[in-house]
């Protein structure tokens, strides 16, 4: 029956704050986690990163690691909503999109100040001290 709900689950998954072009040496604290429900194809997947060492971020800031590969859905990308966010530079917001046929999430900011250029964050908007908590709805390629 199509209407049978045969595909449930929940579960952890360890989410990590890197880069598009490179990720090495993050350190976390003991308070990182991801949870995430799967219904069907439809994954909701949220967490809390909190590092103590930046490492090294290349290019693009990016929540790496989700638990399932976003399915590709075209010219429009699901949503990554933030919450709450601790950085290295002054951000008046910051939210993101999630890459298709991939377990990443590339993250963008507006300047504080004001301004409406929404531009992806970068290794300088990360700090030894950086915090994000955020949830991400999307659909899964499987």
């Amino acid at each position: 029956d199509v209407n049978t709900l045969d595909d449930y689950e929940e579960g952890t998954w360890t989410p990590v704050l890197g880069g598009s072009g490179g990720t090495s040496g993050q350190a976390y604290h003991a308070s990182t986690f991801g949870r995430y429900v799967k219904i069907g194809r439809l994954v909701f997947a949220h967490g809390y990163i909190r590092l103590t060492t930046k490492g090294t971020i290349t290019t693009d800031v990016q929540i790496q690691g989700l638990p399932y590969t976003i399915v590709n859905v075209g010219t429009i990308s699901p949503a990554v909503s933030v919450g709450e966010f601790v950085l290295a530079t002054s951000r008046a917001f910051v939210a993101g999109f999630c890459n298709p046929n991939t377990t990443t999430a590339t993250l963008q900011g507006v300047a504080a100040g004001g301004g409406t250029q929404t531009f992806s964050l970068s290794a300088s908007d990360i700090a030894d001290t950086t915090e994000l908590g955020f949830s991400i709805l999307y659909v899964a390629s499987a």
